[in-house]
C-alpha cells in the first residue's frame, strides 16, 4: 500500500484503475463502508448483488442515460452525506494491463456536484489476477494513492489531471526493482491462456448441445391435433431448449465479464 497519507478525513471520492475482480474486493475491504459505483446488471447475480444492495452501492442503469446521471448524483450525496467514501472506476470497466480505456464523465459529475476532494488511485493487479476470468497469479499487488484533485476544476482540466496521474503511476507499477518491465512476463502468456480458455469454451457449448440434442430434434415436429402425444413432455423438451441456452449464455457471460 502507497500513498494512504493521500486518503482524507473528510468526505471524497475514490477514482481507481480498473484492471480485476479483485479491485472490487479490495476497496469494499479497505473502506469498511465504501459505496461502490456499480452496473445495475451486477445487483443481479447471486451473493455479490444481493451483498451490494444490501450495503447500498451506487448501481447505474447505462441504458438509462440522463436519467441514470440523476440517479447516481442522487445516491452519491445521500452517501457523502453520510461520510461514505465513494468509489468509481472512471473507465467504466476492466481495462488489460497495460492499456488505456476510454474515462467516462460520470466522474466528473461526481467531482463537481459533491463538490468534494476526487484521489485517483493506481494498481497493477491485473499482473496477477485475469482481467476478464478468474485466473491467478503468485505475486504482490501494489495499490497506490496519488494526491488527491481539490474541487473546482472545470471539466478539461479535472479530466486531463486524473487520466496522466492514474495512467502514469499504473505504468509505473509495472516495472520492478531491477527496472525489467513486468508486463513482458504477462503478455508471454497471454496466448497461450486465451487458446485454453477457447477451448474450454467449446467443450462446454459441445456438452450442452450433445445433451440435449435428441430432445431438440423432437421438438422441431408440428404437433398435430390429432396427435396422441404427451403434451406435458412437449414442455419439458422445450424447456430443456431454453435452459440449454440459457446455461451457455451464462457460461460466456462470466467469461466475458
Amino acid at each position: 500500500m502507497i500513498g494512504e497519507e493521500n486518503i482524507p478525513n473528510t468526505p471524497f471520492i475514490i477514482a481507481s484503475k480498473h484492471q480485476s475482480i479483485w479491485d472490487t474486493i479490495f476497496f469494499t475491504a479497505y473502506f469498511s463502508d465504501a459505496a461502490m459505483v456499480l452496473k445495475k446488471i451486477l445487483i443481479y447475480l447471486p451473493a455479490y448483488g444481493w451483498h451490494a444492495v444490501k450495503a447500498k452501492m451506487i448501481w447505474v442503469d447505462r441504458k438509462a442515460k440522463g436519467k441514470a446521471l440523476k440517479q447516481l448524483l442522487k445516491m452519491a450525496k445521500e452517501c457523502s452525506s453520510n461520510n461514505r467514501p465513494i468509489v468509481i472506476f472512471p473507465e467504466g470497466t476492466r481495462v488489460n494491463v497495460g492499456e488505456k480505456g476510454d474515462y467516462k464523465s460520470g466522474c466528473f459529475a461526481l467531482y463537481k456536484y459533491l463538490d468534494i476532494p476526487c484521489v485517483p488511485v493506481a494498481l497493477n493487479s491485473g499482473l496477477y489476477w485475469q482481467t476478464k476470468g478468474y485466473g491467478r497469479e503468485e505475486g504482490t499487488i501494489k495499490v497506490k494513492f496519488l494526491k488527491g484533485i481539490e474541487p473546482g476544476l472545470p471539466k478539461k482540466n479535472f479530466q486531463s489531471l486524473l487520466e496522466d496521474r492514474i495512467e502514469t503511476a499504473s505504468e509505473e507499477l509495472l516495472i520492478n526493482k531491477n527496472n525489467e518491465i513486468l508486463l513482458i512476463f504477462l503478455l508471454s502468456k497471454s496466448d497461450n491462456a486465451i487458446s485454453k480458455k477457447t477451448e474450454k469454451r467449446k467443450k462446454i457449448e459441445c456438452l450442452f448441445m450433445d445433451k440435449f440434442s435428441s430432445m431438440e430434434n423432437e421438438s422441431i415436429n408440428p404437433v398435430k391435433p390429432n396427435d396422441n402425444i404427451n403434451i406435458t413432455l412437449i414442455l419439458s423438451i422445450e424447456f430443456h431448449q431454453f435452459f440449454k441456452y440459457s446455461m451457455v449464455n451464462l457460461y460466456n457471460f462470466l467469461l466475458i465479464y
